[in-house]
């Protein structure tokens, strides 16, 4: 029996691979440039990514400067595209097996973020 579709698109961040802890450590990054401190409760909660940026700035500043919020946004951006090794970030346990299956047999794509490969 034939593979049920004939490509596959796959959101890497979250779905293919398990990249929370990569994404806290920028937001970490943007904190101390900000002098924001960043409370466990809030790290720990991984629920808290889904955030806009500015929400999320907002939640740890408790302040709405429009400024501020996107120059937070930014080292976000900046440190997660250009400066981070991604030390933690892992495929989710059968992701490998699954990417393996489908290798070679029909077209398969990952969409990220990352500038890594």
């Amino acid at each position: 029996m034939g593979l049920p579709y004939s490509v596959y698109i796959f959101d890497f961040d979250g779905t293919v691979a398990n990249t929370c802890e990569d994404v806290w450590g920028s937001v970490e990054y943007a904190c101390k440039q900000c002098s924001i401190a960043l409370p466990y409760d809030i790290r720990r909660n991984a629920g808290n990514l889904a955030l806009p940026t500015k929400e999320l700035y907002r939640l740890l500043s408790g302040n709405s400067d429009d400024r501020e919020e996107k120059r937070f946004a930014e080292l976000i951006r900046i440190h997660y595209r250009t400066m981070n090794p991604f030390p933690f970030t892992a495929l989710y346990p059968g992701m490998k097996e699954i990417l393996e299956e489908l290798s070679g047999k029909t077209p398969c794509f990952l969409a990220s973020n990352k500038a890594e490969p």
